[in-house]
Formats: structure tokens, C-alpha cells, sequence
């Protein structure tokens, strides 16, 4: 079938703009370009063989089973549909076809430069399937999900909803739990170092070709008063909770601008809207997340990224766990000996019998984040309401109130 390319065509134009779309891709160093858009490339693609060879008819002559044995097809391309298993026969331009050939969907390829068109010796239809059938669904990458704490429970609760979840912690140990689901892909990810991060995108990108979202939930807990915190503890929480949320983000920053599509949650905490004390190294790290994430918002929103910073309030987890460990390892206090009850109390306040579980924190969080609009601001749990009226109090009484707690 021939098709006028004359300007009047609106078939032609089409073909024209798809054409003009994949000239220029280059098989090595566009593969990756390729991967991010693979639904668009999908849909331009159809397109392109509807326009050209028409409405699809199904070849009887055909099927998987011989194409899979490598069966010679002639000057015809055989072209996967959205079922899987259900084969088209038709031909189209050559460079209509390079995405394909990029993703290595075909496993043999013979350029016939007489005729512009590819003749497939074999199609990896369960590749293709694979792909097709992954497509539509949220691909999201969550640090921090050691089991029991919340972005264990946030990786559940995105998985719930049919997404492709990549759950990272230091060690994929602490994420045993998930290894035989198939909704996991799980990564072994360290946020203090580049390396780590580099490689866990990188493996995340080239399993699926895209992050949609990103959730910065890894972060540690530090209790100490700050006039005798050692450095080294305020380099550490601060190097984990907001330098390692930017390495994530700059990594992954570019591929989401390729597609002009993503989001980044940031998870902070209550807490920085009115610290109080024996926190304020962990508060004051929230803090600078929750400023980062405001100014992300507005830079990164001339791009198509939505971004979403989120504050628990008392979320059952085991933060005061690390947190114990963290204090194992504070010297002994000089001056703030006599309030060490009081500093101690502090590891535990989030961790009460009414404080709000984890898994129903994650799937409000889930609910929020999915949606087609998210906000920009979500807070959740036991305290925010309370903590939120601190942030509005005048500092005279919030000092006052936090007195008589502590």
C-alpha cells in the first residue's frame, strides 16, 4: 500500500511526524531514551503501521510458535499487538522500526535497502508482551524499606495498587520478607554514597526503563542536646536526611526530564514544624527537606514533575529502635547529665500504644501520591493536628507547653 505524502494527507502527516520522530536514533547511545518512552514509542509506532499498511488482519499463516523457530517471513514484519500471543502482519519503514530493534525485541534483522523495510527472522514476543503488559503501570523506587519500618510498609501499600516497586535499603537482608514476591525488585541501596545511588538507578533504569516515582524515605534518628552532640552524629544525619533525598533526586532528575513526566515525595517529619528538645539535630535535618522540597516543587514543575513533600506524625515503626543505637553511641554528657530521663523519653515519644500504623499511614500516603494531581503538602498520623497548632502558637507558648512535657 502506498501513501501520497502530499501535506493535504492527514495520514501522511502522521507518518511524517512519527518518521521525523525515530530518524534520528541512534541504536547505542538513544537505547536508554527508548526505554523511558517505550508506551509513546508503543503508540507512535501503531500509528505508523495503521497508516501504512492499514487496519490490522490477523495472519493465519503465522503464528508465535513459528516465528519463534526463527521462520523466514518474507517481505512481511510480523508486529506484536497489545495481546500477547496475537500476531499482525504488515510492513512499515525501516526507521519506523529502529525502537524495536534498540530494545532488542528482534532477535535477527536483515535490511533490505531496496524495499526501506525490515524482515523480521524472529520476534521476541514475550519480551514485547512483557513490556506491553508493564507499560501502564507506576514504576517506583522507595529508599529506606528495612522491614517494620515505614518505607517497608509504603512498598506494600504501592504494590497494593499495581505498581512495579523497587524497595532499597543498605542491606537486602533487611528486606528479606520480599524477594519471592514478584512485584519487587529489590536493591541494595546506600544513600550517603554516590556509587550506591548511581548503581541502583542504573539497575532500576535498565530493568524498566523508567522511574515514575521517587520516595526519599530513608532518613535516621539522632536524640542528643545539641549543644553536646558531636559533630560527627550532626554530619551524619545530615548527610543521610537531606544530602542523601539530593543525590537521589539529581540522579534521577534527567531521565524524568526526558519524559517530561514524574514524581519526587520527599518524607520529612512533624516534628521540624515545632521542634522541641533533645531532637533538634533530627528536626532541624527535617526542616531543610521540607524547604527543599518547596523549592523543588517550583523548579521542577517547568519540567511536567510533580513534587510532594510528606509529614508523618507519630507512625508506629522502629524508630526508636535506631534511635537506641544511635544514643548507645553518644559520650557521656557533661552538663545535660540531669536530664538524661528526660532525653531518653524523647527516643520513644512517637512510639505510644495510640500511635498510627504504619501500613495505614502508607496506604493514605499511596492514595495521595497516585493521583493525578497530587498535593503538594500531606500530613498524617498521631500528633500532626497537634503539631500543626504548635507551628500557628506564638513561640512563647509552644516554649511554655513544651516545658511541661519535657
Amino acid at each position: 500500500m502506498r501513501v501520497s505524502m502530499a501535506p493535504s494527507n492527514p495520514i501522511s502527516r502522521t507518518v511524517t511526524s512519527a518518521l521525523s520522530l525515530f530518524s534520528g536514533l541512534d541504536i547505542e547511545s538513544d537505547r536508554l531514551w527508548i526505554k523511558q518512552n517505550f508506551p509513546e514509542c508503543l503508540h507512535i509506532l501503531w500509528q505508523i503501521v495503521e497508516a501504512v499498511a492499514g487496519p490490522p488482519r490477523t495472519s493465519k499463516a503465522l503464528s508465535s510458535a513459528t516465528c519463534s523457530k526463527g521462520t523466514m517471513l518474507g517481505a512481511e514484519i510480523v508486529w506484536l499487538m497489545a495481546k500477547p500471543n496475537q500476531l499482525f502482519a504488515c510492513s512499515v519503514p525501516a526507521v519506523a522500526l529502529q525502537p524495536l530493534l534498540v530494545l532488542g525485541m528482534v532477535t535477527e534483522v536483515v535490511i533490505s535497502t531496496t524495499i526501506n523495510c525490515y524482515r523480521f527472522l524472529c520476534l521476541d514476543s514475550p519480551k514485547l508482551a512483557f513490556l506491553m503488559a508493564d507499560s501502564e503501570k507506576e514504576v517506583v523506587l522507595i529508599t529506606g524499606c528495612s522491614e517494620g519500618g515505614i518505607g517497608y510498609a509504603l512498598a506494600r501499600a504501592f504494590a497494593s495498587q499495581g505498581c512495579l516497586v523497587v524497595p532499597t535499603s543498605r542491606s537486602l537482608s533487611s528486606m528479606k520478607s520480599l524477594e519471592n514476591d514478584p512485584r519487587f525488585f529489590l536493591q541494595e541501596l546506600d544513600v550517603v554514597s554516590e556509587e550506591s545511588v548511581r548503581r541502583a538507578v542504573a539497575n532500576t533504569l535498565d530493568k524498566f526503563g523508567r522511574i515514575d516515582v521517587l520516595v526519599n524515605n530513608a532518613g535516621v534518628h539522632l536524640v542528643a542536646p545539641l549543644a553536646e552532640a558531636p559533630m560527627s552524629a550532626v554530619e551524619h544525619i545530615f548527610d543521610t536526611n537531606v544530602y542523601g533525598p539530593m543525590r537521589l533526586i539529581q540522579s534521577i532528575f534527567p531521565h524524568m526530564v526526558v519524559r517530561r513526566k514524574g514524581k519526587i515525595v520527599n518524607i520529612g517529619s512533624v516534628s521540624a514544624l515545632a521542634p522541641g528538645p533533645w531532637a533538634g539535630v533530627y528536626s532541624a535535618s527535617k526542616a531543610a527537606l521540607h524547604a527543599l522540597t518547596d523549592t523543588l516543587r517550583l523548579e521542577l514543575s517547568n519540567f511536567g514533575i510533580s513534587v510532594i513533600s510528606v509529614a508523618p506524625g507519630a507512625i508506629r515503626s522502629n524508630i526508636a529502635n535506631s534511635s537506641a543505637v544511635s544514643y548507645g553511641k553518644m559520650p557521656e554528657w557533661k552538663f545535660y547529665k540531669p536530664f538524661e530521663s528526660s532525653i531518653r523519653a524523647r527516643m520513644v515519644v512517637s512510639q505510644g500504644p495510640e500511635s498510627t500504623p504504619a501500613e495505614e499511614f502508607a496506604k493514605k500516603t499511596v492514595a495521595m501520591v497516585l493521583k493525578k494531581n497530587p498535593p503538594a503538602w500531606f500530613s498524617y498520623g498521631k500528633l500532626s493536628t497537634i503539631m500543626a497548632i504548635l507551628y500557628h502558637l506564638p513561640l512563647s507558648i509552644r516554649d511554655y507547653i513544651y516545658r511541661l512535657k519535657f
